[in-house]
This record gives structure tokens, sequence and C-alpha cells, in this order.
């Protein structure tokens, strides 16, 4: 017979999370396409902070989510799991066909991924 368990993550005397920002209802105008949650988890060791993200195909509008993810991760210290479908790549050697992608997208990730 089937037994239904719960995952860890929500068994609060293992493990809290906390909500930090989102850009669903908040002042963060960062576009109807980049959507994003950020959230801490506590439990009795670390905290680590878990970023998700749908972001913008075109790169120029993808740079306020990373300047507003770079200043999250300075004012969070610790560790940092970012997860969700970034639209970027770090280099042509990443991407099978359609257009290549412009160098200047891969330097903005780049720079965003190895802060």
């Amino acid at each position: 017979m089937y037994e239904e368990t719960k995952p860890i993550l929500f068994k609060p005397s293992i493990l809290v999370a906390t909500y930090i920002e989102s850009n669903k209802n908040s002042e963060c105008h960062l576009g109807t396409r980049n959507i994003h949650i950020a959230f801490s988890c506590v439990s009795e060791e670390t905290t680590i902070f878990i970023f998700v993200v749908y972001a913008f195909t075109f790169y120029t509008q993808r740079r306020d989510i990373w300047s507003f993810l770079t200043d999250l991760i300075t004012n969070n210290q610790g560790p940092w799991l970012l997860v969700g479908d970034f639209n970027a790549t770090l280099g042509a050697h990443e991407k099978i066909g359609g257009r290549l992608p412009q160098s200047v997208a891969c330097y903005d990730f780049h720079e965003l991924i190895y802060y």
C-alpha cells in the first residue's frame, strides 16, 4: 500500500523557509517577463538563500534583475542556490542551433554567476 510522505522542506521542526522578496506584487518594476522570488531556508546549522527566476529574453532587460540579485547576495551573506530560466548562456559553446548569443550578454551573465 502507498504511504504518503511529506517533503522535508515543509517540516517546520527541521527546516524553516522565510520569504525575502518577490516581484509579483512588489515595487520592483522589473517587468512582467522577469519573474522572481527569493527566500531563505534555515536549519540548525546554516541559512541557505534561494533565488528562483524566469528572466527576460533580451539581455538589456535582464540587467535590472542581475543588478537586483547582486544586491541581494551582497546584503545576505551565505550560500546561495540560483535556479530557474535565466535565458542566458556563458558562451556560444553552450548553444545549439539558432543565433549565437551576443558576447556582451554572455559577459553580463558570467559576471553574475562568478560575482
